[in-house]
């Protein structure tokens, strides 16, 4: 598999360091390695028009998928790396998981994040948000290895499902 470069404009710390080069799972590949493989991978390969997941276009009870995800694969090591202290590998973990966050939020309004050169601006015009969004997310993002960031990004996905079955309702 070749390395790509990140697009200058998703080249935004913590995310991507400037001239970073990723390995983007295969196009096939299932949503899980998608989700595991590198800070907004199917945002990248859509801005690259690379072959990818397309989850923004799927139904929304596809989303239960990045919600299970977080909850039975991601939250748990996560939870135990700031157990044991071990701030260097919750880091990445946050990223990671922070990452899918802010695609998820786009992806709901049934598009891949552009770019994120003015995330903090974007999130916002999302058609679902959880409650403060525009002061919890930023604080996230400048503190990955914080746990506190953790219990933030935790509850933001919870109230993000809760409000996504709603909009589903009122929408179906």
């Amino acid at each position: 598999m070749t390395a790509i470069q990140v697009p200058a404009s998703f080249s935004i710390r913590p995310f991507y360091e400037q001239s970073a080069r990723i390995h983007l799972p295969k196009g096939d590949a299932p949503l899980s390695a998608w989700l595991e493989s590198v800070p907004f991978a199917i945002d990248v390969a859509a801005a690259l028009h690379e072959p990818h997941v397309r989850i923004y276009e799927a139904p929304y009870s596809e989303f239960n998928e990045v919600f299970n995800w977080w909850e039975d694969t991601w939250k748990g090591p996560i939870q135990t790396a700031f157990s044991n202290d071990e701030k260097d590998v919750a880091g990445p973990m946050m990223i990671q998981g922070t990452a899918n966050f802010l695609s998820l939020l786009f992806w709901i309004g049934r598009q891949p994040v552009q770019a994120l050169t003015s995330w903090q601006e974007d999130m916002l015009q999302c058609p679902i948000t959880p409650m403060n969004l525009k002061e919890r997310m930023p604080f996230i993002v400048s503190r990955p290895r914080h746990y506190a960031s953790f219990i933030q990004l935790n509850q933001m996905y919870i109230e993000l499902r809760k409000s996504l079955a709603v909009y589903r309702l009122k929408h179906s």
